[in-house]
């Protein structure tokens, strides 16, 4: 099992859908689900095998695509 990614009980997180961050980032769900496989978009997947994101994670991917883009803030 895979602990990388398990958030603590207690926590409080915001999560997204492959969907969801599909339709955030502007590019197709097999594009997110590509760069979860490659380690760049990092995800956890629930119980029955769904993947899910943090919005932090999710933010965090978006600011280092502008920033490569020259689009920082």
């Amino acid at each position: 099992m895979n602990t990388e990614n398990i958030i603590p009980l207690g926590s409080v997180v915001e999560i997204l859908t492959v969907g969801e961050v599909s339709r955030a980032l502007g590019m197709s769900a097999d594009r997110v689900r590509q760069l979860e496989r490659i380690g760049v978009l990092p995800a956890t997947r629930t119980a029955t095998g769904v993947r899910i994101f943090s919005r932090s994670a999710v933010e965090a991917f978006r600011k280092q695509r502008q920033e490569r883009r020259g689009f920082a803030r």
